[in-house]
C-alpha cells in the first residue's frame, strides 16, 4: 500500500507539470496566432511600398530634356508617393508596436511559469479595464466574419480586482478568442463580443461579475459544465478542451470562480466570471 500510495503521488506530480505545461503552451499558442497575421500584413506593406517607381521618377526628372506637362505629372506622382509612404510608416510602426507587445506577452508567460515553479507568484491589485484591453490584443485581426468588440462602460467603473495580472489577462484572451472562433465557426453576417461588469457578493466577500457575451454558435444546455472539463470541446474535427480549463483551475487558484451561460446553439454564449475585489467588503459591494 505504501509503495501505491508512493506511486500515485509520483503520477498525480507529473500529471501536474504536464497540465501546467500544456496550459503553457496553449496561451503561447493564442498569442503566436495574432503575431503570425500581423507580421504577415507587415510584409504585405512593405511589398506594396512605391519605392522603385520613385526611383524611375527621379531619375527622370534629373533630366534637362522633360517637357513641363511631364515633370508636373512627376512631381505630383512623387509628392503622393510621399504620403503614401509616411502613411504606411505610420501603420508599420504601430503594427511592430503590437507585436512587440505580444511578443513580451510570450515572455511574461514563461517567466510567470519560472516564478510559479518556486511558489513565487504574486498577486496585485488590478483594473479590470486595462486587462481587457491586453487581452484583446489576442483577437484575430481578419476573418471571413467581422467582429466588434463592446467594453460597456460599467467595466472602467469597477474597483480595481485581486489576481496575477499574467494568470488575468490570458484568461481574458482565452475567452476572447475562443468568442472570436465560435463567431468565425457559426458565420453570421457580423461578430460581436460584449463585455460588462457589476459588483456582488459571494459569501461575504466583495466580488466584480464580468461577462464576456458572443453571437457565435452558442452552447447546447447539456454541455454548459461539461466545457470546463479537461479534453472536452465544442469545435468539431478540432482539438480543444485545455483552454477553459486552463481558466477555471486558474480563477479556483485565485478565489474566483467561473461558469457558462447560452439559450442554445445559434444564440451565442455567455462566460461569468467572478473575481476579487481588491480592499472592499461586501457591505460596500451590495
Amino acid at each position: 500500500l505504501a509503495e501505491a500510495r508512493e506511486n500515485l503521488l509520483e503520477q498525480s506530480y507529473y500529471t501536474g507539470v504536464a497540465e501546467a505545461a500544456a496550459g503553457v503552451l496553449h496561451n503561447i499558442r493564442n498569442i503566436l496566432n495574432p503575431i503570425m497575421i500581423n507580421l504577415w500584413r507587415l510584409l504585405e506593406a512593405t511589398r506594396n511600398a512605391p519605392d522603385k517607381n520613385l526611383d524611375a521618377a527621379f531619375a527622370e526628372l534629373s533630366s534637362t530634356d522633360i517637357a513641363p506637362e511631364r515633370r508636373e505629372k512627376l512631381i505630383t506622382y512623387v509628392q503622393m508617393a510621399v504620403d503614401k509612404l509616411r502613411s504606411e510608416r505610420g501603420i508599420l510602426v504601430s503594427g511592430l508596436e503590437t507585436v512587440t507587445e505580444q511578443c513580451q506577452q510570450i515572455e511574461q508567460i514563461l517567466y510567470d511559469r519560472d516564478l510559479d515553479s518556486r511558489a513565487e507568484r504574486r498577486l496585485e491589485e488590478l483594473e479590470l479595464t486595462r486587462v481587457v484591453r491586453d487581452a484583446a490584443k489576442l483577437l484575430p485581426a481578419s476573418g471571413p466574419v467581422p467582429i466588434t468588440l463592446e467594453v460597456d462602460p460599467s467595466v472602467e467603473a469597477m474597483p480595481l480586482i485581486h489576481g496575477h495580472r499574467i494568470v488575468i489577462t490570458q484568461i481574458f484572451g482565452n475567452l476572447l478568442v475562443n468568442a472570436a472562433e465560435s463567431i468565425q465557426e457559426f458565420g453570421g453576417p457580423a461578430g460581436k463580443v460584449e463585455v460588462t461588469a457589476h459588483l456582488e457578493s459571494i459569501e461575504g466577500k466583495a466580488m466584480v461579475h464580468v461577462e464576456v457575451r458572443d453571437n457565435g454558435h452558442g452552447i447546447d444546455a447539456d454541455k454548459l459544465t461539461m466545457i470546463f472539463q479537461r479534453g472536452f470541446s465544442t469545435r468539431k474535427g478540432k482539438a480543444g478542451g485545455l483552454g477553459l480549463h486552463w481558466c477555471a483551475n486558474s480563477l479556483m487558484g485565485s478565489g474566483g470562480r467561473i461558469s457558462a451561460s447560452s439559450d442554445g446553439f445559434g444564440k451565442g454564449a455567455t462566460i461569468h466570471l467572478s473575481l476579487p475585489v481588491a480592499n472592499m467588503t461586501s457591505e460596500q459591494a451590495a
